[in-house]
């Protein structure tokens, strides 16, 4: 029940404010360092972790009171120490796995020199809501002002399922800065999953309303939540818009089997199925072991142009891909391909002439 009253336990619209804005706590980086940063945060989208936790790492020494770069540095340390785990082929339990391991670096760091942009570094490790709360309840005990770590909470209890405890904390971080956008973020993912998707679309707006004037925000993560926007916008039976959105994201840098998915759902509810085929059919040339863009043709040729011979083919095609695939998500799309085959063989289905 918490779930579905998320737009009336949460101000509307939290994140507007008369006040004027400024300068933040715990934002501390020079203009001078910018271009640097920015590259750091490419070369993470990149992959390249190592290079990312060099950059960031510099950074941090330049501006070692911004809790973003913190933040940055410590997501591109973690993401180095897996790979490099990977790379190894090293079979690590959850006590010595690379997030365990920085897990007590910063709980260390945080006994060692008390101060709430410590406790919140550490918290983000926790795998333990308890432990994760009980250290931001430190940082609060030295800072009650700040926004973060209302916002790290907010995270934490999203994680646990507890959205009274997400809305009431989001609440917190909004008095305290009406700009935060990792904030405005989880606002909209909230909404959107509880099903509020007017509300939902426009914190997303609001999102990239300000995405510009934040120079933490890059061209992908941009596109991102564009995506995030259309799918809300197709939930909502908004589809024009949906598509309007999407026209401008196939050149983006975002997760193209995702594009390509929304894109089908799109001219599905356009009422379209020939263009979403032939947009599944491009998705599926592009990469022809992608096993989604398999799926979605098989749906459309079975469901919405009623043909069920050529869907035969297109669950064959399904279970041929996902034989080399040996993930969960693969498997269950393997298990799919066979009843939907099962069923079409039992109707025994005349072939078109």
């Amino acid at each position: 029940m918490a779930v579905l009253c998320v737009a009336c336990a949460t101000t509307q619209k939290p994140w507007v404010s008369d006040g004027a804005f400024g300068p933040q706590p715990y934002e501390a980086i020079s203009e001078g360092l910018l271009e640097e940063v920015l590259e750091g945060l490419h070369e993470f989208e990149r992959g390249h972790f190592a290079r990312a936790a060099s950059v960031f790492e510099a950074a941090c020494h330049e501006a070692p009171n911004d809790l973003r770069l913190a933040i940055l540095y410590q997501e591109a340390r973690l993401a180095r120490s897996e790979e490099r785990a990977r790379q190894l082929g090293l079979a690590l339990d959850q006590s010595s796995s690379p997030r365990a391991q920085l897990r007590r670096i910063y709980r260390r760091a945080a006994e060692e020199n008390p101060m709430p942009a410590a406790f919140v570094l550490a918290a983000r490790l926790e795998p333990d809501r308890k432990a994760a709360e009980l250290l931001l309840g430190r940082a609060l005990e030295l800072d009650p002002r700040m926004a973060w770590a209302h916002y790290a909470l907010a995270h934490v209890a999203a994680s646990d399922g507890d959205w009274g405890a997400v809305h009431s904390e989001l609440e917190l971080t909004f008095e305290l800065d009406p700009r935060h956008l990792p904030a405005l973020r989880l606002l909209a993912w909230a909404r959107a999953t509880a099903g509020e998707l007017k509300s939902a679309a426009e914190a997303y707006e609001a999102w990239l309303e300000r995405a510009g004037e934040d120079w933490l925000v890059t061209e992908r993560m941009q596109s991102t939540l564009e995506l995030d926007l259309a799918l809300v916008y197709l939930a909502a039976g908004e589809a024009r818009r949906a598509e309007e959105l999407l026209k401008g994201l196939p050149g983006a840098d975002v997760d193209s089997r995702r594009l390509s998915a929304s894109v089908i759902a799109a001219l599905c509810a356009r009422g379209q199925p020939d263009l979403a085929r032939a947009a599944a059919e491009a998705a599926g040339q592009a990469d022809p072991t992608a096993l989604m863009p398999a799926v979605q043709e098989a749906l459309l040729l079975e469901l919405w142009l009623k043909d069920p011979w050529a869907a035969r083919e297109a669950w064959r095609r399904v279970l041929e891909i996902s034989a080399g695939q040996s993930d969960l998500a693969s498997g269950l799309q393997r298990f799919r391909a066979q009843l939907h085959l099962e069923r079409l063989l039992a109707e025994d289905t005349v072939p078109p002439r």
